[in-house]
């Protein structure tokens, strides 16, 4: 039984339906966890700096952030992000690259310049920062 995609639903080549486990949970908003650790916050401020990049049309920006969001993820997957040293070395790279976006937005986009060095100084608490247990 081949499965064809017609728009957001799954159909079978019958055409009947095919359940979906999360079709009313995908339309419901997300609500922020109060007790999300900083990984989750530092996640979702660059998923929204990658929105505001995409609306300005700032491909190359919006690109260098999703990779780090992507090294983020797959860090924490591989449990990297709880070897001191490994941890360290992932987050001097990621506000290095923060900061290295920035002058080129400093002279016209000054707001976002500093935006982008915020996370970087917040990517940088985050390598002093005692483990979560």
């Amino acid at each position: 039984m081949a499965i064809q995609l017609d728009g957001y639903r799954c159909q079978n080549r019958e055409g009947e339906q095919l359940e979906s486990e999360s079709d009313q949970e995908a339309d419901e908003p997300m609500v922020a966890d109060d007790h999300a650790g900083p990984w989750t916050h530092l996640i979702d401020s660059l998923h929204e700096e990658i929105n505001n990049a995409l609306r300005r049309e700032h491909f190359r920006d919006a690109s260098e952030l999703q990779r780090m969001v992507l090294i983020i993820m797959d860090n924490l997957n591989a449990g990297n992000l709880r070897i001191d040293a490994a941890k360290k070395s992932i987050l001097q790279e990621f506000a290095n690259r923060l900061e290295s976006m920035t002058p080129r937005h400093r002279i016209l986009l000054s707001a976002l310049a500093q935006r982008y060095q915020g996370h970087g100084v917040t990517v940088r608490q985050l390598m002093v920062t005692p483990r979560e247990s």
